[in-house]
């Protein structure tokens, strides 16, 4: 009797772990992780609608992996490139995808996958060929003229006044001894020398007047010949080569490959923490040219006629996916990413975003 009750109680409880530990199976098998996937804007991969959900290339490259594997995800959006890929390289986030570079560097943290765009670093710069007037506006309003022109006119307006003052009483009827018309009158006589006119309507008659202007036609040498060069120094910004902005102020964003590169050019790196910044200081002469990857550029060209691309390109690299180093997923994708190729559909996607086949 003692023997048919323990067997019972055995039986009643093997049931119980089997009931359990199919229940655990169970749910394993219906509950599939979420993944976290991180990214950061970019154009022309990744851009933000106004309800704050990301598209673009890279994003419907994700949703068609996703979709074809049947992952489910949610996006982690970041707002540099060093923060989304230090939470991958964390675990923060369980891959990443934008406009990554694969590099020697990053590789050695990260795992990314086979590439799926070719890419590289490009320059753009304001295109002054078409558009005279923008030429001209150009040498006029840049630092540089502005400069020149400040120099110039001060120094013709210290003229102005030691001619007055000498000629005033000598000479009254070319130069009025009420302040207001004899100033007038001395500063058109000091312009017209300093830029070598000379019309002959004005001439000091005195002594030190005649010294006074002596004086001032040398000096005028010097300033005409400053302004000059600083206009000439202008005409520098419609660069056509990457060594005509060697030794110039060149833009890039912040902890990206671009910046990694001019930073071993002869240029001054000039850093910003967005395009949009990097454009701006190139659209208003504060920086000669821009270096970011080709495709962001060519998007952004191709909507600003204003700007060009210099080519050709500087680097030639790719964009991956990343993930965690020894992540059980790179290997999933990367096939996945080698059938989409073979059966064309990333040329689709390039025909779409892109003017023409990258």
């Amino acid at each position: 009797m003692k023997q048919t009750l323990l067997s019972l109680i055995s039986s009643i409880s093997l049931l119980v772990l089997n009931c359990g530990f199919s229940g655990v199976a169970v749910a394993q098998e219906t509950d599939s992780p979420v993944l976290k996937v991180g990214t950061k804007p970019v154009e022309p991969f990744v851009l933000m609608e106004s309800n704050g959900e990301p598209f673009g290339y890279s994003i419907k490259l994700w949703e068609k992996v996703a979709n074809d594997l049947n992952l489910e995800y949610e996006w982690v959006i970041f707002g540099s490139v060093s923060e989304v890929l230090a939470a991958v390289e964390t675990g923060e986030v369980d891959l990443a995808i934008a406009a990554f570079t694969i590099t020697a560097n990053r590789e050695q943290t990260l795992d990314f996958s086979f590439p799926y765009y070719p890419t590289g670093l490009q320059v753009m710069v304001r295109d002054y060929r078409k558009r005279p007037l923008l030429i001209l506006w150009s040498y006029i309003s840049s630092p540089e003229a502005l400069k020149a022109i400040g120099i110039l006119l001060g120094i013709s307006i210290i003229s102005a006044h030691l001619l007055w003052i000498s000629e005033r009483r000598n000479n009254p009827d070319m130069f009025p001894k009420t302040y207001l018309r004899g100033i007038w009158e001395a500063l058109w006589w000091s312009l017209v020398t300093a830029t070598t006119v000379g019309y002959g309507d004005k001439s000091p008659v005195g002594f030190v007047g005649r010294i006074v202007a002596i004086f001032w036609m040398f000096v005028s040498l010097f300033v005409v010949g400053y302004f000059t060069s600083s206009l000439t120094a202008q005409r520098l910004r419609a660069a056509s080569t990457l060594q005509d902005l060697y030794g110039n102020p060149v833009g890039v964003v912040k902890e990206t490959r671009a910046a990694e590169f001019v930073r071993q050019q002869p240029m001054k790196m000039v850093p910003f923490t967005s395009y949009e910044q990097g454009y701006q200081a190139l659209r208003t002469g504060k920086i000669y040219g821009f270096v970011a990857d080709a495709p962001t550029l060519r998007y952004y060209a191709s909507n600003n006629p204003e700007f060009r691309l210099l080519l050709p390109l500087l680097t030639q690299e790719y964009y991956g996916i990343a993930f965690p180093q020894e992540s059980l997923l790179t290997e999933q994708i990367n096939i996945h990413l080698l059938q989409l190729k073979e059966q064309d559909w990333i040329e689709s996607l390039n025909q779409k975003w892109f003017s023409q086949p990258e």
